[in-house]
Protein backbone atom coordinates (compact mmCIF):
# COMPACT_ATOMS: atom_id res chain seq x y z
CA UNK A 1 0.00 0.00 0.00
CA UNK A 2 1.35 3.56 -1.06
CA UNK A 3 1.83 6.06 1.74
CA UNK A 4 -0.86 8.33 2.46
CA UNK A 5 0.76 11.19 1.01
CA UNK A 6 1.41 9.46 -2.39
CA UNK A 7 -2.48 9.20 -2.34
CA UNK A 8 -3.49 12.29 -2.04
CA UNK A 9 -1.33 13.45 -4.49
CA UNK A 10 -2.34 10.73 -6.89
CA UNK A 11 -6.08 11.87 -6.18
CA UNK A 12 -5.32 15.22 -7.04
CA UNK A 13 -3.35 15.29 -9.82
CA UNK A 14 -6.24 13.16 -11.13
CA UNK A 15 -8.67 15.61 -10.76
CA UNK A 16 -6.24 18.04 -11.81
CA UNK A 17 -6.36 20.46 -8.51
CA UNK A 18 -2.95 22.39 -7.51
CA UNK A 19 -1.80 22.35 -4.06
CA UNK A 20 -3.58 25.54 -3.72
CA UNK A 21 -7.18 24.73 -4.75
CA UNK A 22 -7.20 21.33 -2.58
CA UNK A 23 -5.82 23.36 0.74
CA UNK A 24 -8.81 26.01 -0.13
CA UNK A 25 -11.48 23.05 -0.35
CA UNK A 26 -10.25 21.23 2.91
CA UNK A 27 -9.63 23.93 4.79
CA UNK A 28 -5.97 22.48 4.96
CA UNK A 29 -3.05 25.57 5.05
CA UNK A 30 -0.91 24.36 1.72
CA UNK A 31 2.27 24.58 3.23
CA UNK A 32 0.70 21.26 5.28
CA UNK A 33 -0.70 19.82 2.38
CA UNK A 34 2.27 19.79 1.03
CA UNK A 35 3.83 18.70 3.58
CA UNK A 36 1.21 15.67 3.76
CA UNK A 37 2.06 14.55 0.58
CA UNK A 38 5.67 14.42 1.00
CA UNK A 39 5.34 12.47 3.77
CA UNK A 40 6.84 15.41 5.81
CA UNK A 41 3.95 16.12 8.39
CA UNK A 42 2.06 13.30 10.34
CA UNK A 43 -1.60 12.93 9.20
CA UNK A 44 -4.11 12.13 12.18
CA UNK A 45 -7.65 11.18 11.51
CA UNK A 46 -9.04 14.14 12.02
CA UNK A 47 -6.95 15.54 9.19
CA UNK A 48 -8.39 12.53 6.83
Amino acid sequence: MKPIGSQIRAWRNFRCLSQEELAKMTGLPRPNLSALEQSRHDCTLSTL
